[in-house]
């Protein structure tokens, strides 16, 4: 047999034309469970002589092959997930009151944020916790006005999208937090099964990057946060010089991420433990451009690129998925950095021998396993332990218990070998859960495969008529499935999705059963050879998936064609053209309609193509064609774009063109404009974009609303007095849209073993919309008027008994724009490993630091902790004990350190209250030195920093006393590029990036300067300096 065949009987069987009868399933369904010892020595001698048959005349044309596998010992018992039990926290911590004038001062002093009365102390210092925690912009004493824009900030109970809502009221924003943000937002010591460590959250971390942000159209801030808190950009200085070892590109293949792209890798990258946020090796960030797929893996999402030190992303990763995917996506590239970078061979080793790993040279991605169950994902399954790592670490952040759930082995090697300890759970919003019941539960994978029989009817030169079998093993009725899926690959890497549909013994279709059954055709075109699948997946109704790998069944299915077509459609260059035109739907109601037309070169048939077009806002997707046709007489093809009034208005460009002839054979063909980015030297790799201009007389770009306050759940078993999971689930929500009008939703269940099920709504569309020959356009009615709306699910029997609940909900208006909800929050618990914090440490983080002045500097005497020596009361002698552990010569203080003004406050009360001790004196001349560092002694300009620099820089200098500043930028001629006039500023270090002088690499009129050296000269009073910079593009 071929090498790696599994064990089990075969059969292969060529017949002449005219001869061939349908597999008799009866026939076909070899029973050795009882009878094995018997028909051992028949089916010994079978299996010889159809080896020998299979081995001689495989390779010989026939008009038919027909194909028998059956396991050689039928499997006993069953195999089950495991039974996840909620994870029982005790929250051990005493509230701790914390006087809200310190906090909230410090607040408004440093980021101009001003509370309103209904905030409590604790409230404000987790805000300023949370602030401080924030690579950002500040205030300084030293400046005359404000640098940062004065904000009001109120608390209130309601739920709120993302848990803040900005609004602008003149120069001023207006704040609304949500309350529940604050929960865990303070490390609370807590208990899990006999471990004490702290429980908290990043929900608060979340909202204020928001708000930092201004939800992600503040490049500049997320480009610091990005730098200083991951030490990664998304500032690709060469993308030739990028991608030279891994897909050679220039830039325009690529984009910028949009705004809550940004808020999701934030939010994903604060999630991984402290000592896992900067990862070695990654530097960079990408975004592939709308509508492109991957050039190598066109399927892929998402490619970590650990060597050349970078992480791509499609727009795939982002459009039409849940925030689920979104987060998990995230997490999991990374994780292939922790795996190059941080895990050690030892740790690898141990996690290949638990995935019951090893290299395989016949699986197309070189490796196997010998399990079927214990994966989060069938990716995790079919391609490497890399890649099971990187999905089992994004499962146990995200959905930990899916992993508890399919493998408490690989959930407690990460909990102990990577993770040190550190656990997440996954807390859905309490009033969006609801209790199913089952007396009978149903935790049983389907059975694994005992039988295969595959049949192809038809003559070398004509279509072929594919006939597949799949048995899988009994026990009963818990072991069946629902689906049986795979993808067959031909020799030639084409492929083709199959899914098979369960049937009973007599050959009906039923919903489930341990029997599958598919007929379907190929082309007389498609690759001649074996085709094969790569991996089986079996699933039940209650998402208990079984993937079975290559050496884990028979499988030989032969085609034998002679027409064969390995050749891709081929677009002919300069074909594309683009043409406008205009129809009307049912009501009257005019919309566009752009053509695509060009020319293709195909001898069997082109099956399938598709284009993408994008438009000039880059917070916008792009617009996927509808209708296709191809005219193999002409040889044209032709795609057609459906635009209503509520697109964007613009210039439209089509990116990219899919094209699949009935071979299968796929070709894809990109259309960019490198414009003048390009080095002389760089090769143009693309054919220019066609391009079209639209008017529309009403552009949507904004999301719809849904209702967060008005979400019910109703769930009822259907037979209470004898409960066996199927349970009638009524949700009711809410939603409203500004334009287009809502189009529907995608809603997602977690059951209590952490597996998601997803349901769709979609509103009446015959009453609600506008009907014409290309769909439903128009929304009937006003759409910015709240319609309630009920989406009635029946879960299926056997159903994990427990508590569900709704995890998120996607919501998509007719003009594309999506809303995604995610109603659970990520609760961290680390571990205590004993570590006696010192008293100095006042809030318990490990360093002693301002945060610990601050919670002293309330002088509440209420916190134990703030009382630093212990005298019972707190004033300026735990100050002065705090500071004396900064060290004798302290750094210069950082951005956010107290003001001159306040420590020499400090200095002054101390001086005031000096016992004469050692420890008192040093506390005093720490603080007499944090001051002086903030007081230079001489005037200078400093060298700005980056330089050379594209297209921003910093120019840094000191003053020694006030004086009136100005900067000057000027080209190597003289002439006057920006005069920065920053008025009278105190003494004082401005080297920081937001003190020092900021050049955008602009001229007045907002144009970026050529490349070339430039002088900058610091005016401050008498004192002038200057220094050269260059600009290198």
């Amino acid at each position: 047999m071929p090498r790696g065949f599994p064990r089990g009987h075969v059969i292969t069987k060529l017949t002449p034309m005219g001869r061939v009868t349908k597999p008799d399933i009866k026939k076909n369904t070899i029973s050795t469970k009882n009878s094995f010892n018997q028909k051992r020595i028949m089916k010994t001698t079978i299996f010889i002589l159809c080896s020998m048959i299979f081995l001689c005349c495989i390779v010989l044309h026939s008009n038919a092959f027909e194909f028998h596998w059956e396991i050689d010992e039928t499997p006993e018992g069953q195999e089950s997930a495991t039974v996840v039990e909620p994870v029982q926290v005790t929250i051990l911590d005493e509230p701790v009151k914390i006087s809200s004038h310190s906090a909230s001062i410090w607040l408004m002093r440093r980021y101009s944020v001003h509370l309103g009365t209904e905030w409590s102390g604790a409230h404000a210092y987790r805000l300023l916790q949370t602030f401080e925690s924030i690579p950002q912009e500040s205030n300084s004493s030293y400046d005359k006005d404000q640098r940062v824009t004065k904000s009001l900030w109120k608390l209130s109970d309601r739920h709120i999208q993302d848990d803040i809502e900005i609004e602008i009221h003149g120069d001023t924003k207006i704040v609304t937090v949500a309350e529940e943000a604050f929960t865990y937002a303070k490390p609370l010591l807590a208990e899990i099964e006999g471990v004490r460590g702290r429980y908290f959250s990043k929900r608060l971390h979340r909202a204020v990057i928001r708000f930092v942000t201004d939800e992600g159209a503040d490049r500049n801030a997320i480009r610091r946060i990005l730098r200083e808190r991951y030490d990664v950009s998304i500032d690709v200085p060469d993308y030739t010089e990028l991608t030279r070892h891994t897909t050679v590109e220039h830039a325009a293949r690529f984009t910028e991420f949009k705004n809550e792209e940004l808020m999701a890798l934030v939010s994903m990258l604060e999630e991984f433990p402290q000592g896992m946020l900067k990862t070695p090796g990654l530097n960079y960030l990408v975004r592939r451009l709308d509508g492109t797929p991957h050039p190598l893996h066109p399927e892929a999402a998402a490619v970590a690129w650990t060597h050349a030190g970078y992480i791509e992303f499609m727009e795939s990763a982002f459009k039409d998925t849940d925030i689920d995917f979104i987060h998990r996506l995230i997490l999991h590239e990374k994780a292939h950095f922790l795996w190059e970078y941080l895990f050690d061979e030892q740790l690898k080793q141990d996690w290949i021998e638990l995935g019951g790993w090893y290299e395989n040279p016949d699986d197309r991605d070189g490796w196997s396993t010998t399990k079927q169950t214990e994966f989060v994902s069938a990716y995790a399954h079919g391609v490497n332990p890399n890649e099971d790592m990187a999905e089992s670490i994004s499962h146990y952040i995200v959905r930990p218990d899916k992993l508890r759930s399919r493998s408490p082995a690989k959930y407690e090697f990460i909990q102990n070998r990577i993770m040190h300890g550190t656990r997440y759970i996954s807390k859905i919003r309490e009033d969006l859960t609801f209790e199913v019941y089952n007396l009978y539960p149903d935790y049983v994978y389907p059975g694994r495969i005992i039988r295969i029989d595959t049949m192809v009817e038809g003559e070398p030169e004509d279509d072929k008529v594919i006939t597949i079998v799949i048995e899988i093993h009994s026990e009963s009725n818990l072991d069946t499935a629902t689906k049986c899926s795979m993808r067959l690959f031909s020799e030639k890497g084409t492929s083709k999705f199959i899914a098979l549909t369960p049937i009973d013994a007599n050959g009906r279709y039923t919903t489930e059963g341990h029997i599958f059954h598919i007929r379907f055709g190929l082309s007389r075109y498609v690759a001649s050879g074996f085709w094969a699948p790569d991996a089986i997946q079996l699933e039940d109704a209650n998402r208990n998936d079984r993937y079975v790998g290559q050496n884990d069944f028979g499988w030989k299915l032969y085609i034998d064609n002679s027409l064969e077509d390995c050749d891709p459609p081929q677009y002919v260059k300069n074909s594309m053209r683009l043409s406008l035109s205009e129809e009307t739907t049912n009501m009257g109601r005019p919309y566009q309609v752009v053509t695509a037309q060009w020319k293709v070169i195909e001898k069997s048939g082109l099956r399938h193509s598709y284009a993408n077009m994008n438009d000039e806002n880059l917070e916008t997707h792009s617009r996927g064609s509808g209708r296709t046709a191809y005219n193999p007489e002409t040889g044209i093809a032709t795609a057609l774009f459906v635009f209503p009034d509520y697109f964007q208005s613009g210039t439209y460009a089509l990116n990219f063109l899919g094209m699949q002839d009935i071979a299968f054979n796929a070709t894809g063909i990109y259309f960019t404009d490198p414009k003048h980015g390009l080095r002389d030297e760089d090769i143009i790799i693309d054919e220019l974009p066609a391009t079209i201009d639209i008017e529309t007389t009403n552009p949507d770009s904004t999301p719809p609303e849904l209702d967060l306050n008005q979400i019910t759940i109703n769930a009822e078993p259907t037979r209470p007095e004898d409960p066996n999971g199927e349970t009638n689930v009524d949700i009711t929500f809410r939603v409203r849209d500004d334009i287009s009008g809502y189009y529907f939703s995608v809603l997602s269940l977690r059951d209590p073993q952490g597996v998601s099920h997803h349901f769709q709504h979609h509103p009446d569309r015959d009453r609600l919309f506008d009907f014409s020959p290309h769909g439903h356009i128009y929304f009937i009615g006003d759409p910015s008027v709240y319609q309630t709306y009920k989406l009635a699910i029946t879960l299926p029997v056997g159903s994990v008994p427990g508590t569900w609940g709704l995890s998120n909900m996607r919501v998509e208006d007719r003009a594309q724009n999506n809303l995604r909800l995610d109603f659970t929050e990520i609760i961290r618990f680390k571990v205590d490993d004993g570590t006696v914090y010192s008293k100095y440490d006042v809030n318990e983080d490990g360093v002693v630091n301002i945060l610990d002045l601050v919670i002293v500097a309330a002088f509440d005497t209420s916190n134990e902790r703030a009382d630093v020596t212990g005298d019972g009361v707190v004033n300026i002698l735990d100050i002065v004990a705090v500071a004396s552990q900064f060290g004798e010569n302290p750094a210069a203080p950082a951005v956010n350190s107290p003001t001159p003004d306040q420590i020499q406050s400090w200095i002054t009360q101390a001086m005031q209250a000096d016992d004469g001790s050692p420890a008192f004196r040093k506390g005093i001349r720490v603080l007499q030195n944090l001051l002086l560092k903030m007081l230079p002694e001489a005037t200078a300009l400093l060298p700005n920093y980056p330089n050379p620099f594209n297209p921003e820089t910093w120019i840094p200098y000191q003053l020694a006393k006030p004086s009136d500043v100005t900067l000057t930028i000027y080209t190597t001629n003289g002439a006057v590029i920006k005069t920065m006039k920053l008025g009278i500023q105190a003494a004082g270090m401005y080297q920081s990036r937001s003190r020092a002088a900021y050049w955008d690499g602009k001229n007045p009129l907002g144009e970026y300067v050529a490349s070339g050296v430039y002088f900058y000269t610091l005016t401050a009073d008498e004192f002038t300096a200057t220094r050269k910079m260059m600009i290198k593009k």
